[in-house]
Parts: C-alpha cells; sequence; structure tokens
C-alpha cells in the first residue's frame, strides 16, 4: 500500500514502545544519512524531554552539522504507542526530523509544515488510517516520498 513512499514512510510493528519505533523509523527511511548516529542522537534527545504533541502525534527530532538539508520521516502505528508524555492518547503518527545546527529556519519551517498538516482533525485521522483514495492524503505522502513540505499548494 504504502511501498511507493517507503524510503520516508514506515508501518510500525504492534507493541514497540517510541524507542523501538524510533529504531524502526530510522532504520527503513532512506532518506536519512548515518542513520545509526542519528538514532542515537533523537534517542538522546528524546530522554530529555517528550516529543509527543497531543491528538496522538509526535514529531522527535536531531540535528547535526553533517546535514546540509531537512528530511522528514514518518512512522504509523496502528495500534498506538504509549509514549510517557502528559497527553494520555496513545501516539500513531511519529515524525522524526533531520536538521543541520546550523539552520535553524528549516528545522522550524519544517515542524510549522507538520504541524499546519495534522492540525486539522479529520485530515489527520485520514492519514492514520492511510486513506489514500483521498486527494489531500496522497499530496500529504507524495510529500515524503519527494521530501518537499508545504500544505498548501503554490
Amino acid at each position: 500500500m504504502l511501498e511507493e513512499y517507503s524510503n520516508s514512510v514506515k508501518i510500525l510493528s504492534e507493541g514497540i514502545d517510541k524507542f523501538e519505533a524510533f529504531r524502526e523509523i530510522i532504520e527503513s527511511c532512506s532518506v536519512i544519512p548515518d542513520r545509526a548516529g542519528f538514532l542515537r542522537l533523537v534517542t538522546e534527545r528524546e530522554k530529555i524531554q517528550s516529543t509527543g504533541i497531543n491528538h496522538g502525534v509526535a514529531i522527535a527530532h536531531g540535528k547535526r552539522d553533517s546535514v546540509t538539508r531537512v528530511h522528514i520521516v514518518l512512522g504509523i502505528s496502528r495500534d498506538g504507542i504509549h509514549y510517557d508524555d502528559i497527553y494520555t492518547e496513545p501516539v500513531r503518527l511519529v515524525f522524526i526530523i533531520s536538521s543541520s545546527k546550523k539552520d535553524e529556519k528549516a528545522y522550524v519551517k519544517a515542524l510549522g509544515d507538520i504541524i499546519t498538516w495534522v492540525h486539522e482533525e479529520e485530515l489527520r485521522e485520514k492519514i492514520k488510517n492511510l486513506e489514500l483514495d483521498d486527494k489531500d492524503v496522497r499530496r500529504f505522502f507524495e510529500m515524503f516520498k519527494k521530501q518537499e513540505f508545504s500544505r498548501y499548494e503554490d
């Protein structure tokens, strides 16, 4: 179903925790350079403070000097992940942003693009349920394939 997006989108195994989700997402998504090093970075960042943002969404991230452009990958959990944060709803959409320490503006834009997409409850639910017959959901997944993010068409 999502094979054409497999470079940046992963359906997660059931019954895993957030750190196992990070590993599955990062190891399977080829758009992330130096995946092992990046996984360590994201895991250490998450131990400082949870990146759950409510409504079944989390946005983990890591910043490295060696990164030349922002990459965003996504893990989708069918059964939800207990995320150990202040929100009780299980997380079903786990975004991970890789960005440069030197380009905060690009990171903030990427973060804003994700939040704009998942802000609308109806669209968020369609994404979680992989409703690929929906035009906006297809466009959402196309952004991951191309690694070009924007909520609104130019």
